[in-house]
């Protein structure tokens, strides 16, 4: 771990702009932001800035770890919006299917008693 935080500290600009490549090309590869061929560019753009980023360390071995740390995150990330987006779109399903399914409610009314009143109780009524 502590040769991860020295790669990460010694970091120069043109590792951190192929970082951004790598991350940039490797999610417009899996999104569906652009379609055929240029997802194909986006994922050897992201191939061949990892590929650059490894090149450029002092050491070889904890920019790996990083790029497939970096990999990882990004795959977590995914599997997590999708897991939760699967989860939304049950709930709209279950509720519109408890929507249809359930019969509407019949109206009750309460029965209309009459009542023969006297006029004069009928006088003293206010309504």
């Amino acid at each position: 771990m502590k040769e991860l935080l020295v790669t990460l500290e010694t970091m120069n600009s043109p590792q951190l702009a192929m970082a951004l490549v790598f991350i940039a090309g490797y999610g417009l590869a899996l999104g569906r932001l652009v379609e055929g061929r240029a997802r194909v560019w986006s994922a050897v753009m992201a191939i061949s800035a990892a590929a650059g980023f490894v090149s450029q360390a002092a050491d070889w071995v904890p920019a790996v770890m990083l790029v497939a740390l970096v990999f990882a995150l990004i795959a977590a990330l995914i599997a997590a919006s999708w897991t939760l987006t699967a989860f939304v779109e049950l709930s709209r399903r279950v509720s519109r299917f408890n929507a249809h399914a359930a019969p509407a409610a019949a109206r009750v009314t309460a029965p209309v008693l009459v009542v023969a009143q006297s006029p004069a109780a009928a006088a003293r009524t206010v309504w």
